[in-house]
């Protein structure tokens, strides 16, 4: 008789899964999808091999579950952030909320953010449609935000509501991505709650003198 996947495990449920999610996000983003093998990440977790297909359905559930995790948290972070405001000063108070609150997301899991950045591009299919669940209605939240803005006569007129969405996030990527440059060569890391919190200050200051209704 075979024995039942979960009775192989030597570690309890969740934290097998919490192991598993840990060695995908990792070799995930070292080797991509295609490059990885289920095998691998039974190895690099130290669980066994089934308990891949037992918990996840295979590697492309398992691939599944740590990028919607990600644009879950990311999702629900700006939806929350970015309602409707009624001044400019709440217009930048919330602007800087929903800054803060994606780095930190992103800071927590720098290695699905580099998956997102290269295979959304690649145009793997499964990355794509979690891009569509996600990471697309987080663009069309900062685009409804940007808009609304506009309509209530707080950012100039000739702004355009998708090109700022576009600088947020494509902003918000990139000081992610070169993180790591800019603490070997200029000590800045926005892992540094001080350093990121004047980064998220002085970003926010310049994107808004651009976007800002110059006041009478």
């Amino acid at each position: 008789m075979t024995a039942h996947p979960r009775r192989k495990a030597e570690l309890p449920e969740e934290k097998s899964k919490a192991l598993l999610l840990a060695a995908a996000k990792k070799l995930f983003a070292r080797e991509g999808f295609q490059g990885t093998t289920v095998r691998d990440i039974a190895q690099e977790a130290g669980v066994n091999l089934s308990l891949v297909s037992y918990y996840f359905q295979g590697k492309e559930g398992l691939y599944r579950a740590c990028l919607e995790q990600f644009g879950q948290a990311r999702l629900e972070a700006v939806e929350r952030m970015i309602q409707p405001v009624e001044s400019t000063a709440e217009l930048r108070l919330r602007l800087k909320m929903a800054v803060e609150e994606i780095l930190r997301i992103q800071i927590a899991e720098p290695e699905i953010a580099q998956i997102v950045h290269r295979e959304i591009e690649q145009n793997l299919p499964v990355a794509q449609e979690i891009f569509e669940k996600t990471f697309l209605k987080i663009f069309q939240a900062w685009v409804r935000f940007f808009a609304d803005a506009k309509a209530k006569g707080f950012l100039r007129p000739e702004v355009d509501p998708v090109i700022l969405a576009q600088v947020i996030q494509g902003s918000l990527n990139y000081f992610v991505r070169v993180d790591a440059i800019r603490a070997r060569y200029f000590n800045h890391s926005i892992r540094d709650e001080v350093h990121r919190d004047q980064l998220i200050e002085n970003f926010v200051t310049v994107f808004l003198c651009g976007s800002l209704k110059p006041t009478a």
